[in-house]
């Protein structure tokens, strides 16, 4: 989780596609991800709670929230993030999410 939150605080796009589960990636997302990590800045991770996720566990779940700015708006990302390790490698399978206006 820590890993990808630093990848969109600096644009590493091919992070975060080759880090989400095979089944959920998309043609669009390397743009997408491209112009969000450009237009957003992120200023605060807060890890709310876990859930399995250790190396012995085959899955894993956080939920946290992130704080940003961006041409839009400053505001919160609330997200309950789930987690898949295929072959000693984890993967953000998908999440639950919030966006709350600041």
């Amino acid at each position: 989780m820590r890993s990808r939150y630093s990848a969109f605080s600096v644009g590493a796009i091919d992070y975060l596609v080759d880090s989400t589960a095979p089944e959920n990636r998309r043609e669009e997302d390397h743009e997408l991800l491209m112009e969000q990590t450009q237009i957003t800045n992120w200023i605060e991770l807060k890890i709310l709670s876990t859930k399995d996720g250790l190396a012995s566990d085959s899955t894993g779940e956080v939920t946290f929230e992130a704080s940003f700015e961006s041409p839009e708006g400053d505001g919160l990302l609330r997200e309950t993030s789930r987690f898949r390790k295929d072959d000693d490698r984890w993967f953000y399978v998908d999440g639950d999410l919030e966006l709350i206006a600041k």
